[in-house]
């Protein structure tokens, strides 16, 4: 859904150095399209978000909170396609590890979002979404540095589309992720990441993350 990206921000493995940092702070940019069933027709959301996030661990958890724009991007519905101009979002997200990596066994973490999402068209319409998710990302840690992994996520929320006084209430036709992500630890507690998410609601990112 067009809020997802913005909450979806990667759990990357810690190397051992940084294993205790209680604080996170990052960026990203992400384009994405997503498939939707409106009540009139089917629709496609094309856009780009960026956001930054900051971030707390609490115990076990990773709690952050999340906020950025969108812009330019095309929602098609209808036969008639509208432009999207930039718009905000914002959300909240927790997410830990559910298993440590040993041996040629891989590591396991698991979040949960929420995040909404808004823009307006340059007609005067409105595009406004929530979207709740929760992910799993499995992957190796290599030489306390680099980091592959595949994520999978589970995602809905509804959609509000308003038009010439009308407003269409639908949700995604997909409701999953299937992708592939890698980075890099720097050190002095910087990443760098990118992903690439072929299946289901398509997308891609890439961005920055500090730990301290």
């Amino acid at each position: 859904m067009p809020a997802g990206p913005a909450a979806s921000a990667p759990s990357l493995p810690a190397p051992s150095a940084a294993a205790h940092s209680a604080w996170l702070a990052g960026g990203a940019v992400s384009t994405m399209t997503a498939h939707l069933v409106m009540p009139s027709s089917h629709a496609v959301l094309e856009q780009q978000q960026a956001v930054a996030w900051l971030g707390r661990t609490v115990g076990p958890w990773q709690v952050r909170a999340v906020a950025g724009g969108q812009w330019g991007g095309t929602f098609e519905t209808g036969g008639t396609r509208f432009s999207l101009n930039p718009g905000w979002v914002a959300g909240v997200s927790v997410g830990r590890n559910l298993l440590v990596q040993q041996g040629l066994r891989p590591y396991v973490g698991g979040s949960a979002a929420l995040a909404v999402a808004s823009s307006t068209g340059t007609d005067g319409h409105r595009l406004t979404a929530s979207d709740m998710r929760v992910g799993c990302d499995v992957g190796w840690l290599l030489a306390n540095r680099l980091y592959l992994q595949a994520v999978g996520r589970l995602f809905g929320g509804p959609v509000f589309w308003h038009n010439v006084g009308t407003t269409e209430v639908g949700g995604d036709r997909w409701h999953v992720q299937l992708g592939a992500g890698a980075g890099v630890h720097l050190g002095a507690g910087l990443a760098v990441f990118a992903e690439a998410v072929p299946l289901g609601e398509t997308g891609a990112s890439a961005g920055l993350v500090a730990s301290w």
